[in-house]
């Protein structure tokens, strides 16, 4: 029998060399696009598994994060809730937990988050300060930030975690949280297009252009109400107002979304309202969701409100 030469043996080894590589690069991507290198979490029912005592992202860079809760008490109201986790080059973490609690609740949780032992050296990355009480921080020149703010006008504390390497984040914070909520003069995003659209609920960087709309409808047909109104004027030009600049993006969520309870603009578009007290809403022809602040999730709500209808709807 004939046996291969030399060089014949050699282009076999390369070609399986690159077979090899190929297939490696290939797993990486698959592991990139389903999601292994990063998380995205709102809804409330996995928080612990998130953040819980042994939760999964409880603790990182040497830090043990006992400034958020280990549990959400049943009598606490949850306003906003979101944990992001992100690894092409360097992790990073983005948490955002604001709660609103009777008067006792609030005693009890800033008395424990002020028996925390905070950092000394509360402002870094040239940060001048917080719009409220801070009532414990976390915070690392090289790793970032953990933190709870005190807002006494509303009876809310509201937890931020913004955690990452080398002084980059990519994690586009300012999308999710508050800019009320975060530092003063606080500013580590990075612009990279590239990390931009892989980042974490920002799949994608468009954003909403109301400009098309000429008309519009609430429609909320459920629990025995069949409400099917048009909107005034005034009412579509606020509604605009509010979704225009919105960054949308692709996700798989389970806040309870559907057409029977929605904003339909131009009888063809149609953004459906969560059922929950999510600030989430789904543009269903584009296949995309974008996130409302608070106080404009309630301006929604009360356009519905005046005909009936009532949030949640669970």
């Amino acid at each position: 029998m004939k046996l291969p030469n030399k060089k014949v043996i050699i282009i076999v080894m390369i070609a399986t060399l690159l077979a090899i590589a190929a297939v490696g690069l290939k797993d990486v991507a698959v592991k990139l696009f389903k999601g292994s290198i990063s998380e995205h979490v709102i809804e409330i029912d996995k928080y612990e598994s998130v953040l819980g005592e042994n939760g999964k992202y409880k603790e990182h860079f040497y830090r043990y994060n006992d400034i958020f809760p280990d549990k959400i008490e049943e009598d606490w109201k949850v306003e906003e809730f979101c944990y992001s986790y992100f690894n092409l080059a360097d992790p990073c973490y983005m948490g955002y937990l604001v709660l609103e609690l009777d008067e006792n609740a609030f005693v009890q949780e800033s008395t424990r988050l002020k028996n925390l032992q905070s950092s000394e050296n509360r402002y870094i990355y040239d940060t001048t300060g917080f719009h409220y009480d801070a009532l414990a921080i976390y915070a690392d020149d090289y790793y970032g930030y953990i933190y709870a703010l005190a807002d006494y006008d509303n009876s809310q504390i509201i937890y931020v975690e913004l955690q990452f390497c080398n002084g980059i984040m990519d994690i586009n914070y300012y999308e999710t949280i508050e800019e009320k909520h975060l530092p003063i003069g606080f500013d580590v995003s990075v612009e990279y297009e590239f990390l931009n659209n892989m980042a974490i609920g920002l799949q994608s960087r468009d954003t909403i252009n109301m400009d098309f709309a000429t008309n519009g409808e609430f429609i909320f047909c459920y629990d025995e109400k069949n409400i099917r109104e048009r909107c005034t004027e005034e009412e579509l030009s606020i509604i605009c107002d509010i979704f225009n600049g919105k960054s949308l993006y692709k996700d798989d969520l389970s806040c309870g979304f559907r057409e029977e309870i929605s904003i339909k603009i131009n009888d063809e578009q149609t953004f459906c309202i969560a059922c929950d007290s999510c600030t989430i809403l789904y543009w269903q022809e584009a296949g995309k969701y974008f996130r409302l602040s608070e106080d404009e999730m309630k301006q929604i709500y009360k356009f519905f409100e005046q005909y009936g209808a009532k949030f949640p709807c669970v």
